[in-house]
């Protein structure tokens, strides 16, 4: 349990979740909240997930995304993350990209969600947002019953790096940082095509790269192929590629103050936390314009590769056709990006003091929690309109 500090002697809101992982962690489990204690639940389907390596894959999501009671022990209120609920318990719920998730049938949905018990709807941004309205207007005809629910909420994020005085002078070489799973969904076929090109040319830069080399995702469609051609670009190009399979947080953070440019050139992302991780270590950043990406990635804190996007937000790639047009995409986007940056070095500096300015305004973990802390207040008392 992780507890705020309580208001004028009263005993702290208890603010129930059933899990920790790390979406839950980055939006709320991590930060002090004035008032409030968190606190691990159980409930059925908390349970029956534990023996759900036996379920098939929609049956399990089903059993993940889903929370009924009794839960225990009891609390004042529940938090979730992309989960929705049936307790006769005050909850709310950060989402990503829109609730339910995981196959809940569409009437057991609008009960859920419409219910009076839930009472706030945290989007994690604008796009999240307005897909949540517009799959609601969809299924239903009406999104009114959702909208006065929803608000936008930013992930937190504290500030890694000062100030860009701090970095390594980019006039001795552009360093370049990729973090996270999933390497091929995330842009990694043409991310390590445009680096080699720009090394075999004679460039001045490095790569580091911090991620598995994990095939199969419906995105990319990757393959052990992939895999095999990724670590031979990687092999051939030794000491200006730096490939890493996992690092701890404090290790990342390290990547990221010595980098000068995070990248994201990715097909598919709900958020993308690690633009944020890059902007407040004083990096600029190199993304694509999927998803909540360009809310967080700004003309005045990098660059955007533009992909061929459905009007939701998601990149277009049913066909191998249209899989080969946005990897191109995001080929000659990088290309374009790193020999700006290599004909004026000095701007990656002023990009990445902007990226930290902009993480203390719209990012800061202090606001967060305030905010955090006005909604439990409201969701105990009932006002949803707080």
């Amino acid at each position: 349990m992780m507890s705020g500090a309580s208001r004028g002697g009263t005993r702290p809101l208890c603010v129930g979740t059933p899990w920790r992982g790390y979406n839950e962690q980055r939006n709320f489990l991590g930060l002090d909240v004035p008032g409030a204690a968190f606190v691990r639940v159980r409930d059925p389907y908390a349970l029956l997930h534990a023996l759900s390596s036996r379920l098939g894959g929609r049956r399990r999501e089903r059993v993940r995304f889903s929370h009924a009671p009794p839960s225990f022990p009891s609390v004042d209120v529940l938090h979730f993350f992309n989960t929705v609920s049936s307790a006769a318990t005050p909850w709310l719920v950060t989402f990503e990209t829109s609730v339910p998730r995981g196959g809940v049938p569409p009437d057991r949905a609008r009960r859920h969600v419409e219910s009076p018990w839930c009472r706030r709807l945290i989007a994690l941004s604008d796009c999240a947002r307005a897909r949540q309205l517009a799959r609601w207007t969809r299924l239903y005809g009406d999104a009114a019953p959702v909208a006065c629910k929803i608000e936008v909420l930013h992930p937190p994020q504290r500030v890694i790096v000062q100030d860009v005085s701090r970095k390594p002078d980019p006039a001795r070489g552009l360093r370049f940082v990729f973090v996270g799973r999933h390497f091929f969904r995330k842009g990694g076929r043409p991310l390590l095509a445009a680096f080699s090109a720009l090394l075999e040319r004679g460039a001045d830069v490095h790569l580091h790269v911090i991620s598995t080399l994990e095939p199969g995702d419906r995105w990319s469609r990757s393959t052990s192929a992939d895999v095999g051609a990724a670590r031979e670009v990687i092999a051939r190009h030794e000491g200006r590629i730096t490939w890493q399979a996992g690092a701890s947080p404090s290790a990342v953070a390290a990547a990221l103050e010595s980098a000068h440019v995070l990248l994201l050139p990715t097909l598919a992302d709900t958020y993308g936390y690690s633009v944020l991780e890059g902007q407040a270590a004083g990096c600029a950043s190199i993304t694509t314009n999927v998803r909540a990406l360009p809310e967080i990635n700004p003309d005045s804190c990098g660059w955007t590769i533009e992909l061929p996007i459905t009007a939701r937000g998601g990149v277009i790639v049913k066909t191998e056709d249209e899989l080969r047009a946005a990897e191109s995409a995001i080929r000659a986007g990088l290309l374009r990006a790193v020999e700006e940056l290599l004909a004026a070095p000095g701007d990656v500096l002023r990009r990445g003091a902007a990226g930290i300015a902009r993480i203390r305004a719209e990012h800061d973990p202090g606001r967060a929690a305030s905010r955090l802390a006005e909604i439990y207040a409201a969701a105990v008392s009932g006002d949803v309109s707080s």
